[in-house]
């Protein structure tokens, strides 16, 4: 008899088996010192189903305790040119086109603090508080503008009269998300002009570009701009704006309360989701050999690595060379992985002008987004390595 599993977020059987996968890391950024703990990190499995009702994604055999948010986890991307850039984009775009000023700003899930920090360096006037047990740093800075809390946020320790909540690619990490934003409208019910600003990826952008290096066991929860919506909706918030950002893998979402003390919502069904889920679960196989067998063809003409020690990386390697047969390492801009482990299969990580010293001919790009950040990189090495996108 099979097992009947029901949607976090409205509670209607999901019926439909979008991806399986056993054995996954649990982690993809957590700092492996070795290549022995890198291959020994906890395990877990993918079983990625679709809510018939609603159309939200989540992972049913998603297991919370099995992950951990430390110091010794690292997913900044601010050390690319490129990512950093798109930042100060996101940054322009609250403080000017917003008006986010002399405001009391929280940001939920805040890592290393940067992007928090720059919306306040951005207004002299606006105060920041962040919450991420990751946090690593000091506990308050820029002449105490900056607060920073090593703890999840849990709408206990709110900030009297918030004006703007930041949360960008958190929510897709947590396993009840009704829960999540019930906790941070309890928290903001004393600010009525609180906005908030959420980022996660887009679950479309996903199938569409049979993307499976970005279905990996930390995302448990993946949404689309309707099930997103229909998310913040029936926890009581006002969608006021939903766009797509990044070259189309991101959503931008902007909400307020709602004024009114209920709000009755109804989830968009989608046959256009569930024909791109079915056609996604059957690509899958073909596209994962058919990056075999370009793998080994890359490996017949010299060395190849992967360019990017993040989730896709992790998850891409863990798929295609979970023995670390093929693959020399992997490149990552962020000089706190260089010399660590990829979890999972123990490949090492390395700099770009390592990478050069090493014979690397071939570079496969986990996201095109910076393949022509990475082009230029490899200008200024005076370098002839070839560079391949995953698209």
């Amino acid at each position: 008899m099979n097992e009947t599993y029901y949607c976090p977020l409205c509670s209607a059987p999901a019926s439909f088996t979008l991806y399986e996968r056993s054995g996954v890391p649990v982690q993809q950024h957590q700092i492996m010192p070795t290549a022995r703990a890198a291959r020994e990190i906890a395990r877990g499995t993918l079983h990625i189903m679709l809510c018939d009702y609603c159309g939200f994604v989540f992972n049913a055999s998603f297991e919370p305790g099995k992950v951990s948010y430390d110091e010794h986890y690292d997913n900044a991307q601010q050390h690319s040119a490129f990512f950093s850039s798109y930042l100060d984009e996101l940054v322009h775009h609250l403080v000017h086109e917003r008006g986010i000023h002399n405001a009391n700003i929280i940001e939920i899930g805040c890592g290393s603090g940067d992007f928090l920090r720059r919306m306040v360096m951005a207004d002299s006037s606006n105060r920041g508080y962040g919450f991420d047990p990751a946090y690593s740093g000091p506990e308050n800075d820029l002449n105490g503008r900056l607060t920073f809390r090593q703890q999840r946020f849990t709408g206990a320790a709110s900030i009297p009269q918030t004006d703007a909540v930041i949360c960008r690619h958190v929510i897709e990490h947590i396993a009840d998300p009704a829960a999540f934003l019930r906790t941070i409208k309890s928290a903001v019910t004393d600010s009525p002009r609180a906005r908030l600003y959420f980022e996660t990826p887009d679950l479309n952008w996903i199938l569409e570009n049979t993307a499976f290096w970005d279905f990996f066991y930390e995302h448990c929860s993946y949404f689309t701009p309707a099930s997103l919506s229909f998310a913040f909706e029936s926890a009581g918030f006002r969608v006021d704006a939903l766009r797509l950002l990044f070259d189309q893998q991101y959503m931008w979402l902007e909400a307020g309360l709602n004024a009114k003390d209920r709000f009755s919502t109804q989830p968009a069904k989608s046959e256009q989701l569930l024909t791109a889920a079915r056609t996604f679960a059957r690509s899958v196989p073909v596209r994962l050999e058919a990056w075999r067998t370009k793998l080994q063809s890359y490996t017949r003409q010299g060395g190849v690595a992967l360019w990017g020690a993040g989730a896709k990386g992790v998850t891409f390697a863990n798929l295609i060379d979970p023995q670390a047969e093929l693959l020399q390492g992997v490149v990552d801009l962020n000089p706190h992985k260089q010399g660590n482990y990829l979890p999972g299969t123990g490949h090492p990580i390395f700099s770009l002008r390592q990478a050069a010293a090493q014979g690397i001919r071939t570079l496969l790009i986990m996201n095109p987004n910076y393949l022509a950040e990475s082009a230029k990189l490899l200008r200024e090495l005076d370098s002839d390595i070839s560079l391949v996108a995953l698209e």
